[in-house]
């Protein structure tokens, strides 16, 4: 994923199967230049060498999503 210093992007978390009650267990962490709150990622400084990291959580499985922050 890329976005630029300033922009916001979305995450959307789906579970399988859909009628999973695991929603309550997701949790979701960013570092490295970017924020994250209610889903929504910001944009915060531009990453130079190493990506910034969005770490999706449920229960025993994780999910990392790199994020350049670019000018």
């Amino acid at each position: 994923m890329q976005l630029r210093k300033g922009e916001k992007g979305t995450v959307e978390v789906v579970l399988s199967p859909e009628f999973s009650t695991d929603l309550s267990k997701v949790k979701i962490k960013a570092g490295g230049g970017i924020t994250v709150k209610n889903g929504v990622i910001f944009a915060k400084k531009i990453t130079k060498n190493k990506p910034a990291k969005l770490t999706v959580s449920c229960g025993k499985l994780k999910q990392v999503i790199e994020v350049t922050v670019t000018k």
